[in-house]
């Protein structure tokens, strides 16, 4: 399902995108590596989506960190911080 945020057609990126937000946290791991993607569009509709599934999608950022590149560690902080969490 993650990979049909890239598909070309728009609708089928659409469909994608709202059904991930439905999922909520078990789909968060699975979109959490788009955070860097090449592709704006795609980085942007990961953040999107884990902003807008909220609060279930903190742990497993949380726990993404832990893993993560520096580059990607990045990126999970700023969705964190859009969603009003701060590092402590």
């Amino acid at each position: 399902l993650v990979e049909m945020l890239s598909d070309e057609v728009g609708d089928v990126r659409q469909r994608a995108y709202e059904a991930l937000i439905k999922i909520g946290a078990p789909c968060v791991p699975d979109v959490i590596p788009f955070l860097v993607s090449e592709e704006d569009d795609l980085r942007q509709s990961a953040t999107e989506i884990l902003r807008k599934i909220g609060k279930p999608a903190v742990e497993p950022l949380a726990l993404a960190l832990g893993e993560a590149d520096e580059k990607l560690q990045k990126r999970i902080m700023k969705v964190l911080d859009r969603m009003g969490y701060k590092r402590k």
